[in-house]
């Protein structure tokens, strides 16, 4: 099955913005665990 350019470029847009808030969601999450590790160790 060969896919029209404009259907490959909306999957590979689709992909790239899923990876992008895969990597923002784990920056957050790491982002408050560091901040809670130092939250923790200041008290």
């Amino acid at each position: 099955m060969i896919l029209h350019p404009a259907h490959r470029d909306t999957l590979v847009l689709f992909t790239v913005i899923l990876a992008l808030m895969y990597l923002v969601m784990n920056r957050v999450e790491t982002t408050k665990k560091v901040v809670k590790s130092l939250g923790l160790s200041e008290k």
